[in-house]
Parts: structure tokens; sequence; C-alpha cells
């Protein structure tokens, strides 16, 4: 009976000591701080995309097909708004894994328009903080305070998702200076 007893309030105890948790909000996700450089050498840090709707859109090598359409239909979408100049797209390639010997390598398969930039993530980071998935395009909205605000992934374009982001990025523009 005693065993029973000493059950029962260590349940109670663990159970209104964890109610609080179980009731909180979930803390929002900010942009993590990073420094990160492109495949020109050109060196960028969170601080640098700070006051703008910024659009990631990370991929590992599989994923990297789907990016650019992605990012084209964002940018097609939202061309005409009066608030284009605020949204900023960066695409993140997620590059664990590859041998520090073959790293000129694999920046040489990437554009080599300056206009194409695309942030080298050697480590992961972006992928490991916001859990990427795999062979697919990991599109994250972060509004102008540095918040993530969407996330989704993406293959083929598809109108319901565009929509969905479309909509995440207007109403984050008039918070924007």
């Amino acid at each position: 009976m005693r065993k029973v007893t000493c059950l029962i309030i260590s349940a109670l105890l663990l159970y209104t000591g964890y109610m609080p948790y179980l009731h909180a909000q979930p803390q929002q996700a900010k942009l993590i701080p990073f420094k990160l450089k492109d495949q020109f050498d050109r060196e960028f840090e969170e601080r640098d995309f700070h006051h703008w709707i910024l659009i990631l859109n990370g991929f590992d090598k599989s994923g990297s097909q789907y990016a650019k359409a992605w990012m084209q239909a964002i940018h097609d979408a939202l061309q005409d708004t009066e608030e284009f100049y605020k949204v900023l797209q960066v695409a993140v390639a997620d590059l664990r894994g590859i041998p520090f010997f073959l790293k000129g390598f694999v920046r040489g398969k990437f554009p080599e328009k300056r206009s194409r930039w695309v942030l080298m993530d050697w480590k992961g980071d972006f992928a490991k903080a916001y859990s990427f998935q795999p062979k697919v395009t990991n599109i994250l909205v972060f509004d102008c305070a540095s918040t993530l605000i969407h996330r989704t992934l993406g293959r083929e374009v598809n109108k319901q998702t565009l929509d969905a982001i479309l909509a995440k990025i207007l109403s984050a523009m008039p918070d924007c200076e």
C-alpha cells in the first residue's frame, strides 16, 4: 500500500511540476547566427539579412534541382508588388560530408553568374538547425525581425504551396521599414 501511495504522489508531483510546460506555446525559431561564404568566396552573416523578409531555399545535391524553379516562381509572383524590395531570396547548399579536398571541385559546380550566388554550408548548420529534408528544397520564410514565420518543402512548384508562401510574405510586408 505504501508503494502505491508513493507512486501516486510521485506521479502527481511530476504532472503538476511539468504542467506549465504542457501548456506553453512553442518558442518561435529565429534565424541562426552564421558566417558562410558563397561560391565566389564572399562572406555573409545573419546580420546582413536583418530588416529583410528573407526566403531561404535550403537543399542537398538531390534537392538542388527544385530550388531554382521555386525561387523563380516566388520572384515572378512578387515582382509587381509595391514592396518587392523588402524581400530577399537566398539559396543555401547543404554540403556536409564532402571531403575537404573536393571543396574546390564542388564550388566549381555552382552557377558562375554573380547574381545566382549560393551560400555554401559545409558543416550543414542550416540543415541541422531547421531539420532540412533531403531530396527537396526546404523553403523557410523569415520576417523582418528574423523570426521564422513559414516553412515548407517543395519539389515541383504547385499553386497551393506557392500561395501559402506568398500569403506569409505579404502578411509580413507591412511590418518592414
